[in-house]
C-alpha cells in the first residue's frame, strides 16, 4: 500500500536533517529544513531545481556534489529513478565514481535517504548500482553499511562476488568487502571457481577452500601482454595496429571493449590505455553513461589530477577530433566545467581545439562565472585574452568577485 505523502515526505526531511531512527546522524553537510529552503539554496547557485538538473552533479566531483543530493531529497524527488529508460541516481554515481572523491559522500546521502542499491538497471546487462560499485571501494562500503541483499544477479547471471573479483585494479578490496558483508561464497563457489580459475590467488579471494572438495588448484595465468603496460605513462605512445592494441587491452575474465577502456583511461587518468583504447577503434565522438562528450568527460576529472597526465588526455581527444563544441545534460562545455580547477595548459587547449568561449549553462554558469567563483585569476586573465568580454557576461562580473580586489582588477583590464 502507498503511504500517505506527507509521511514518506517527514521520512526524507528525517534524513536530510541528520537524524534517523536509530538516532544515528546523516553525513555532516548542509541541511535543509523545508524543500523551500532546499529550493532557494539551490536558486542561490544557479542550479535548477529539477531532478534533471541536480543530478548531472553525479557525474562529477563538484564539492557541493553531497549537499545538492540532500537538496534533491529535501524536494521528494525519486530516489530510485523515475523509471523506464531513466537510470537511478545510485546508478549515476557509480559509473563516474572512478577518480571522483565526492562518489562516496554522494552515495552515503542517497543511501542514507533510502535509496536502493539493488535496483537493476534498465540498460546493459541489467546491473545494479551495488555491483557496478566495486570499481570505488569508498562507494561499496558505502552501499554495504545498509546491509543490502547480496543474493541478486544481473542479467547474465552473475552475482556482486562475480563483479568484485572481475574489477581489476580493486579486486582484492572488493573480495574482501563482499566476503565481509556476508556474501553467500559457498553457495556461490563453483561458478566463481569456473569463471575465474585463471586468477592464481582464488582460494584467497574467496576466503580460503571451501567446506567441501573443489576444483584443484588453478595453474596460474602466465602474464598477460598488458601487465608490463605502463598505464599512466604520459607518451609519446608507439604506433600500433588495431589487432595488436585489442591484444594489449585484452583482460582475461572479462568482458571489457574498447570503448570501456577509452573511458577508463579519461577517468583514472591514463593516457595509455586512452591511446590504445584510441588505435584499437574506439569511438572518439560517442557519450558517455552520463550524456557527457570525452572532453567533458576530462574537465570534470581535474580537480586534484595530475597536470602532465592531463594534458596528455586532452591532447589525444583533440588529435582524435573529440568534439569541442558539445555540451552535456546541463548546458555545460568543457570550458564551463574545467573552467574552476582545470591547469591552464589543459584550458588554453580546449580554446584552441574550439572550445566555445561564452556558453552558459542551464543554471547560468559560464567559464567565466566558474572562474571569478573559485579565485581563478589566470582563467580570467586568459578567457579576457582569448576574447571574453567581462562586460557582456549574463551577470555582473563585478558583484561576483566582490571582495576579491585582485580579481575585480583582473575584470577591469578589458573595461
Amino acid at each position: 500500500m502507498l503511504k500517505p505523502l506527507g509521511i514518506v515526505f517527514s521520512a526524507l526531511l528525517a534524513v536530510v536533517v541528520g537524524v534517523s531512527a536509530s538516532g544515528a546522524q546523516a553525513p555532516s553537510g548542509r541541511q535543509f529544513r523545508s524543500a523551500t529552503e532546499a529550493r532557494t539554496w539551490l536558486t542561490s547557485k544557479g542550479i535548477t531545481a529539477s531532478a534533471g538538473s541536480m543530478l548531472a552533479f553525479l557525474s562529477g566531483d563538484d564539492p557541493s556534489s553531497a549537499d545538492v543530493m540532500r537538496a534533491y531529497v529535501a524536494l521528494g524527488l525519486p530516489l530510485n529513478g523515475p523509471g523506464g529508460d531513466e537510470l537511478s541516481p545510485l546508478t549515476l554515481v557509480t559509473r563516474s565514481c572512478v577518480g571522483n572523491p565526492m562518489a562516496a559522500a554522494t552515495t552515503a546521502v542517497l543511501i542514507g535517504a533510502g535509496a536502493d542499491p539493488t535496483v537493476k538497471a534498465p540498460d546493459g546487462n541489467k546491473e545494479t548500482p551495488l555491483m557496478e560499485s566495486v570499481k570505488c571501494p569508498a562507494v561499496l562500503r558505502a552501499m554495504l553499511a545498509k546491509r543490502p541483499d547480496l543474493s541478486s544477479v544481473d542479467g547474465r547471471g552473475y552475482t556482486l562476488m562475480h563483479h568484485a573479483m572481475a574489477a581489476d585494479e580493486t579486486r582484492d578490496e572488493a573480495t574482501r568487502l563482499v566476503r565481509g558483508a556476508g556474501f553467500d561464497v559457498e553457495r556461490w563457489r563453483a561458478s566463481l571457481i569456473k569463471e575465474f580459475k585463471h586468477l592464481p590467488n582464488l582460494d584467497g579471494l574467496l576466503g580460503g577452500p571451501g567446506r567441501t572438495a573443489v576444483a584443484p588448484p588453478p595453474t596460474p595465468a602466465p602474464p598477460s601482454a598488458s601487465a608490463a603496460i605502463e598505464w599512466e605513462s604520459a607518451g609519446p605512445f608507439p604506433a600500433r595496429s588495431k589487432a595488436e592494441a585489442v591484444k594489449l587491452l585484452h583482460r582475461p575474465g572479462t568482458e571489457t571493449t574498447a570503448q570501456d577502456h577509452f573511458w577508463d583511461g579519461i577517468r583514472r587518468q591514463q593516457p595509455q590505455r586512452l591511446a590504445l583504447a584510441l588505435q584499437a577503434g574506439a569511438d572518439v565522438r560517442g557519450l558517455s553513461t552520463t550524456k557527457s562528450t570525452p572532453l567533458i568527460e576530462l574537465a570534470e576529472r581535474c580537480r586534484g589530477g595530475n597536470p602532465e597526465l592531463l594534458q596528455s588526455l586532452a591532447d589525444q581527444l583533440i588529435a582524435a577530433k573529440a568534439d569541442p563544441t558539445g555540451v552535456d545534460e546541463i548546458g555545460r562545455t568543457a570550458l564551463v566545467a574545467g573552467a574552476a580547477a582545470c591547469p591552464i595548459p589543459v584550458l588554453r587547449a580546449l580554446i584552441a581545439a574550439g572550445v566555445p568561449l561564452n556558453i552558459a549553462d542551464k543554471g547560468g554558469a559560464t567559464a567565466m562565472r566558474r572562474a571569478i567563483n573559485d579565485g581563478r585569476i589566470d582563467v580570467v586573465n586568459l578567457l579576457i585574452d582569448s576574447g571574453v568580454d567581462p562586460r557582456k557576461e549574463p551577470y555582473n562580473t563585478n558583484r561576483e568577485a566582490a571582495g576579491n580586489k585582485a580579481m575585480q582588477d583582473a575584470l577591469r583590464r578589458r573595461r
